[in-house]
């Protein structure tokens, strides 16, 4: 689901108010300014006022106009006014009445309109707190008087003393911030600082899409509230994998399930074997891999000993590569399938979408944890583990999910063993210990 600023974010944009945005730079400031006045024009909710101090008017307009967003033209029909300030008196006295002087004039020129001062760290540096105190006094009377919404847009990490100030008197304070994960592009983000309620409806952090021809647009993804589990003891899913049933006594539905282990100790084969099993049991099962395209999935099947074939109809297999699809994206299509189709879903290769997104995913796995649970049905997910993000990852995975299976691959006279170790796994009577275990002809055996 795709926000608007003006409607969604600042609720119509309908009352008076003072309005920080706050970031570093980079995290795309100019950009949702920019976003913003195009949304209130284009709208008819009034005309705009925008104070560019130290900022040069054109720079401003080519960089709109690079994304697509046509505010020149609102500058042409008289709808926004720019006033380009390049400088101001040193003089602490007369540089905050010629700073309050621009901006009256501004609030007037756009009575019951929009009034944005950027960037106002540089134009306000240097004021002492007294000052500062007095104008943000001016600035919310200026608001009252003239009906004018104020924009007052701060680099988060330059101006931190002057920006607290308004911050404290703000009806509305939103923050910025850009993400750059380990491969991939950068991500945006917008966190709602105040008001305290959730005005994006599932978090107070969502993240940002830079649309060509609109600017930004809020991605709220996630369930609308957190649903309860259904679960129920009785209704167990077999895996037709003998010793596996054996100490499991099946897959509850409405549970999580952790897969994790290092490089080659057999994740991606246990979760193709457990999945073929419960597909042969008339179950219909989603896997998708963020590593590997399904042809070649099919093929590690065969090698396995598993015909596709046979469950093709109970099982489809998605390769998803991390960096063609937004986390927005990929909540619709796995909810879509198994609100439509699948009750069992599994997700390989989670490491690679940490990678690309950063810690952000950790909500969007919530979320899609909480709804699948709450539509009874089964999520495995399978991640490696290496090194101490990895570790921090999967702590915060182990607060998530009902069980844990860690997979070891351990050389012992020069021969690898495998152990498949049962950590947690809640409502399913299991005891935490380890198995060695083996693959003899697709089938995955306990040998001890």
């Amino acid at each position: 689901m795709k926000l608007s600023i003006t409607s969604d974010l600042l609720e119509g944009m309908i009352k008076p108010s003072v309005i920080v945005l706050r970031g570093p730079i980079g995290s795309g400031k100019g950009l949702f300014i920019s976003t913003l006045i195009n949304e209130y024009i284009g709208r008819g909710m009034g005309k705009a006022s925008i104070l560019l101090f130290m900022v040069d008017t054109m720079s401003f307009f080519r960089t709109a106009e690079f994304y697509g967003i046509p505010i020149r033209k609102h500058l042409e029909n008289g709808a926004l006014r720019v006033n380009e300030i390049t400088s101001l008196p040193m003089k602490e006295e007369r540089r905050i009445d010629s700073i309050m002087e621009i901006i009256s004039e501004a609030c007037i020129q756009s009575r019951n309109g929009l009034v944005i001062i950027y960037p106002a760290g540089i134009a306000l540096m240097g004021l002492s707190k007294s000052k500062l105190a007095g104008l943000v006094g001016a600035i919310n009377e200026c608001k009252k008087k003239y009906g004018v919404k104020i924009v007052l847009s701060f680099n988060e990490e330059i101006s931190k003393g002057i920006r607290e100030i308004f911050e404290a008197v703000a009806d509305y304070v939103f923050s910025l911030s850009i993400e750059i994960p380990g491969a991939g592009k950068p991500r945006r983000y917008i966190t709602i600082v105040k008001p305290l309620r959730e005005l994006l409806g599932v978090s107070r952090t969502a993240e940002i899409e830079v649309v060509p021809g609109k600017g930004m647009e809020i991605i709220s993804y996630g369930i609308l509230r957190q649903y309860d589990a259904k679960i129920n003891l009785s209704n167990r899913v077999k895996t037709s994998i003998e010793w596996f049933d054996k100490h499991t006594n099946g897959i509850v539905k409405g549970t999580s399930i952790l897969i994790t282990g290092s490089s080659g100790a057999g994740k991606t084969c246990l979760l193709l074997g457990l999945g073929y099993g419960i597909a042969r049991s008339n179950n219909k099962v989603l896997f998708i891999s963020f590593e590997e395209p399904p042809r070649q999935l099919i093929a590690t099947m065969k090698a396995l000993g598993y015909s596709y074939e046979e469950i093709r109809d109970n099982m489809k297999i998605v390769g998803i590569n991390p960096r063609t699809i937004t986390l927005n994206s990929l909540f619709s299509v796995v909810t879509k399938h198994m609100n439509t189709k699948y009750d069992i879903i599994m997700l390989d290769g989670l490491h690679v979408v940490w990678k690309e997104y950063g810690e952000r995913y950790h909500r969007f796995l919530r979320d899609l944890v909480y709804y699948v649970k709450s539509i009874g049905g089964i999520i495995f997910l399978s991640k490696v583990l290496t090194g101490y993000e990895d570790e921090k990852t999967y702590t915060w995975l182990s607060t998530i999910v009902d069980a844990i299976i860690e997979l070891r691959l351990e050389k012992i006279n020069n021969e690898y063993m495998r152990y498949i170790c049962f950590k947690k796994f809640r409502y399913h009577n299991v005891e935490p210990r380890c198995y060695e275990y083996s693959i003899e002809s697709g089938i995955l055996t306990e040998t001890r």
